[in-house]
This record gives C-alpha cells, structure tokens and sequence, in this order.
C-alpha cells in the first residue's frame, strides 16, 4: 500500500464516518421535528428538558403495547435505560418491581385522567411525568427524573445503543466502496510512478497512455501529456548525444594535426627548445583524454565508472605542482604541498583525477594574489582522502559556492572574457569526483582566500605493492 493509497482510502472514508456521525448527532440532539418545538417552551428551564425527553422517549417505547406485554419485557429491558423511569399502573406497583420514594408518589399523586401532564424542578432535580391509555384500555402512569448530568449520560447511551448498528453497516458500505476507489486511483498514480522510475535509469521509450486509452479524464489526459513531455526527452538526449559526436569530431581532427605537427617539430627542433615542445605535446595528449573522458561519462546518474586503474594522490600531485612552477613563478607564487598520508591509493578511471585537480590548482594560481603561496595538502578524514587546496584571492560571494560547480557559471568577477573564471572546468570536476564515490566543496578562508576541498574513498587494495604502481600521467 503506498502512501497515495493510504491517503485516499482515509480520507474518503473519514468523510463518510463525519458525515454519517453528523448526520445522526443532528437528529438525535437537536431534533428537528415537532418535539422539538414542544420544548422549546422549556428552554429557560434547561433541567426539564432532559427529562421530558426522557418521558417522550419511554412513551413512545410503551404505547403500543398492552399491559400483560409490558409486565413481561419491561423487566428484561436494561437496568440503567429506566434507572430514572417509573412505569406504574393503575394499583400503584412499578412495572419493574422497586420501591416508589414519597416524591415519586407525590408527583404520580398529581397526574390522572383529568390531568395528564405535570412537570417541576427541585433543587437541581427535573420531574416529568404523563398518564396515557394503552390499545388493551389500561392507564399508565409515567415518571422521568434526571439532573443535567444523567440527562446527559442518558442521551448518549441511547445514542449510541440506538445508532451503532446503522454506523456499522456505513462504515462497511463505505469502507468497502473507499477501498475500491482508492486502489483504483493509487493504480493509476502507480502507473506514473513505476514511468518516472523507468525513465530515471535511462529507458525513454516508457509510454503510459496506451494503457488510458479508452478513458477521457484528467489522468488520461496527465498520462498524454507525460508520454509528450517523455517523447520530447527522448528527442532531446538523442539531438545532445548527436552534439557531443559532432563536437569531438571536429575538436579531433584539428588536435591530431596538432599533434602530428608537434612531433615533426621535434624530430627537426634543437635541444633548448626540446623540453617546451614535450610540454605542447603533453598537453595535446592531455586535451585529447579530457575529451575522451567527457565523452565517457554516463549519461545518467544510474550507470557508473569501472574503476579499473588505481593513482597515488601523492605523486600525482606532486607532478602538478612541478608542471605549474613555471605559471606560478610569472606572479611570485609559490605552490606549497603537505601530506600526512605516505600512500594515498584511490581507486580511478583512467587519468581523469589529474583533469580535476590542474583544475582547480590551475584556478587558484589564476586567482591568488601576487607574492602569495597556494597550499597543498592531503590527510585523512574517516574513510576518506580530504585534498584540499587553498589560495590567497578575493574568494567567492557565500551566495555563489555552490553555483560555481554550475556549468558555465561564472562569478561576477570573472564575467570578462580575459579574467577568465569558474566556467565548465568545476562543472567536469564536480561531475567526475562524484562518479569516483567522492565529494567536492568550496568555502571562503576566515584569512581570505577560497578553499577548495575535494574527499575521495580510501581503496582497499589488499596486498597491492607500492613499487608496482606506476603514477598517471600528468600534463
């Protein structure tokens, strides 16, 4: 049973119970009919109220019987339902065999033939009392006494008694008929929902409208407009797959002419211009993986990287920081690394951590100040490898932290194109610590500076050697 199921089927059936319950409250209390009016007359005196009703209600119950009936069953009626009732007859005897007190005698005293109806109030206690002629020709003589109290209580234990059958067979009508609505639209709510699953893990050729078809109703009508909304998706996804094809084509064919030049220039180039040219074609390689890498990310959240390959967080830093000296060194920058880790193995896909982290090195030394020093560090926290990496900027708006991992959003201070700024590099990051079981984060330094922090799982490699383990390449 879902929670729409569980909603519907109580709330439709609590509506009937209030109103059924409402219903027969009205009736019994206020009681819309001639008696009702009668008492009216009554209404200064609340005390009497209870019991003329009381009266009313036995007299209704015994004028239709003769009186050798009512010797019979009286007798076997309920204790409390004539607690505060006296049934006399003509001799003076209570139908039920009690003693009658001298007040009750008194009262039975002042009705008769000639005066049928007496009623009073004494010291909080209401008499009523009423003789009537029953179909065999013998006289009754009825007393009802009661305090406000057991008027009350009176009432709704006849309420109740008299009512629990008709509440029983609604709330079985009603239940029953409750039931069959609400499972059959928590079928129809269940129908989207397993759609919305299915197309969650990648399947956009769920269509639900088929299975409406012969119905005209709002959830026929939801259910076309899904399979619209699903059809447009699926279109959507197949133009943007087409896209990134096209696209890596064309940035393909342009960086293998790069790199087939780049290697022709240093068959033919001198030795002082050997180690610029390997740095040019290093970085073409790295280009080149950087765009097979976005080419295999998943294109959902429900498919996953196999991480087939295994990188020292260590070393792999440690090659960044000697690749970016140079950039560095042009603003009096010094990059500093700190690790109280000796081997931080983390299970990964091909090289695409080192794209993560000249990312985001590469952005501090964009946006530290001169004369200043970006920080390194690698240490523990739980089962994972915290890296973090610091610079000594203007940092970034509160507002803002999260929405630089965006694709291509770029903070106000970076909207020029010579500024540079956090455009779809954090967003590639973000995207690919994610699929490593990891997490990354910014926030602002209390010193200033941003800091960038980036968690990745501990790998469990049981006996893997460290002497075996060839660092990744870097560019």
């Amino acid at each position: 049973m879902t929670k729409i199921y569980i909603k519907i089927f109580i709330g439709f059936w609590a509506i009937n119970i209030m109103t059924v319950l409402g219903h027969n409250a009205y009736v019994h209390w206020v009681n819309p009919d001639a008696e009702s009016r009668l008492l009216a007359q009554y209404e200064d005196s609340p005390y009497d109220r209870f019991a003329v009703r009381g009266l009313n209600k036995t007299i209704d119950t015994v004028m239709h019987y003769n009186l050798s009936g009512l010797r019979r069953s009286i007798p076997q009626v309920d204790e409390w339902i004539f607690r505060r009732v006296f049934i006399v007859d003509e001799l003076g005897n209570d139908l039920r065999g009690r003693e009658i007190s001298p007040i009750i005698s008194e009262i039975l005293g002042m009705i008769g033939p000639n005066n049928p109806y007496y009623i009073t109030s004494e010291q909080g206690q209401s008499y009523a009392a009423r003789y009537i002629l029953l179909p065999d020709g013998n006289g009754l003589r009825i007393v009802s006494f009661s305090t406000p109290f057991h008027g009350r209580y009176v009432q709704w234990r006849l309420y109740l008694r008299s009512n629990w059958v008709l509440y029983l067979i609604s709330l079985l009508i009603s239940g029953t008929a409750c039931l069959i609505f609400a499972r059959h639209m928590s079928r129809d709510f269940h129908a989207l929902q397993q759609a919305t699953k299915d197309i969650a893990k990648g399947d956009l050729s769920v269509r639900v409208a088929p299975r409406f078809a012969d119905r005209k109703d709002e959830i026929a009508e939801l259910s076309r407009d899904f399979d619209n909304m699903t059809a447009r998706l699926d279109k959507s996804m197949r133009e943007q797959k087409r896209l990134i094809k096209d696209v890596s084509h064309e940035l393909r064919s342009p960086l293998a002419r790069l790199q087939f030049a780049l290697g022709i220039a240093q068959q033919r180039s001198n030795e002082s211009a050997q180690a610029e040219l390997e740095k040019a074609r290093n970085a073409a390689d790295y280009l080149n993986d950087i765009i097979t890498t976005i080419l295999s990310f998943p294109t959902n959240d429900t498919e996953v990287w196999d991480l087939d390959d295994v990188v020292d967080i260590n070393s792999m830093l440690e090659s960044l920081c000697r690749d970016l000296t140079d950039q560095a060194e042009q603003k009096d920058v010094r990059i500093t690394f700190d690790s109280s880790v000796p081997d931080a193995l983390v299970a990964t896909y091909s090289n695409t951590l080192v794209g993560v982290f000249e990312n985001i090195l590469g952005n501090a030394l964009h946006y530290t100040h001169p004369n200043t020093t970006v920080a390194m560090s690698v240490q523990t926290e739980g089962d994972y490898y915290l890296i973090a990496v610091r610079d000594q900027g203007p940092g970034v708006k509160d507002e803002q932290l999260k929405d630089i991992f965006e694709p291509f959003y770029r903070t106000d201070e970076a909207r020029d194109r010579a500024s540079g700024g956090y455009g779809l590099g954090l967003s590639i990051a973000q995207r690919t610590v994610q699929l490593h079981g990891g997490t990354i984060m910014a926030h602002n330094h209390p010193q200033g500076g941003l800091v960038v922090e980036v968690r990745l799982p501990m790998g469990d490699f049981g006996s893997f050697a460290h002497e075996d383990y060839i660092p990744a390449k870097s560019a």
